[in-house]
């Protein structure tokens, strides 16, 4: 199974950097947002054991590797409050959307 992400960024004033309930009432878009980053994200559990990475897991680690960790070929700024991940997963021939994420304040916000 891979977990596909994109990482969306805005320029827009009237919400950047702003909490989710600030920019959810002042016409988030993500027609606003830019596209900055798309990879995948293999998950493989061992042999004999479930996959339990949770999709607040699969987030922060996405957070903590666009602070810290970043790619080099990466040209967005760093992650933070009011960029947009969307996740989507893909097994076999299936393409499933697990959803659109709103970095906020403390932690995410689907949307």
């Amino acid at each position: 199974m891979e977990i596909y992400y994109t990482i969306y960024q805005t320029e827009k004033h009237d919400y950047l950097f702003m909490p989710f309930n600030y920019a959810s009432k002042h016409g988030l878009d993500l027609l606003d947002y830019e596209q900055v980053a798309n990879s995948v994200i293999e998950m493989t559990p061992e042999k004999g054991e479930a996959l339990t990475t949770s999709i607040d897991e699969i987030l922060d680690s996405l957070f903590r590797t666009y602070n810290l960790h970043v790619p080099k070929w990466y040209k967005g700024r760093l992650l933070s409050m009011s960029d947009v991940v969307v996740l989507t997963v893909k097994a076999g021939d299936v393409c499933l959307e697990l959803g659109k994420y709103y970095c906020d304040t403390i932690g995410w916000k689907k949307f």
